[in-house]
């Protein structure tokens, strides 16, 4: 009898770490993928915000390649953290952080992307120059 109740509290113990373990290893990825997410969804506000005050190609070029880069991690984070815990438990955030990550591309994807905005203004602006030279 007492090892019988000995077996089967080990075997609860076991659980009970197990649980413990599954748990802390669940929330520590929520919390991984959640701060990923923030920073570089800051650093890539922070380089949208700076595409319009950039003076050179090379600099936009520059720019742009980061905004990638962060915009990939982002996107790893937000798939991370759409399949973990917490997106389940509050869909209304996991819907939110899509959308943020959606609309993070539109703004840095294509040829109405603010980087070929700039990259067409840049452009315009060297011509004006030259067309100024010719004229002054």
């Amino acid at each position: 009898m007492q090892d019988e109740l000995a077996q089967e509290y080990g075997e609860a113990e076991l659980g009970i770490q197990g649980s413990i373990a599954h748990f802390v290893e669940t929330m520590v990825l929520d919390m991984k993928s959640a701060m990923d997410i923030k920073a570089e969804g800051n650093l890539i506000f922070a380089l949208l915000a700076t595409v319009a005050e950039v003076e050179g190609m090379e600099a936009l070029l520059g720019i742009e390649e980061r905004f990638k880069r962060s915009r990939a991690l982002f996107k790893a984070a937000a798939i991370s953290f759409g399949g973990g815990a917490l997106a389940k438990r509050n869909p209304i955030l996991a819907d939110n952080v899509e959308s943020i990550e959606q609309q993070l591309s539109a703004f840095g994807d294509g040829q109405g992307s603010l980087f070929r905005v700039q990259a067409e203004c840049l452009s315009c602006r060297r011509r004006l120059k030259r067309c100024s030279s010719r004229i002054g």
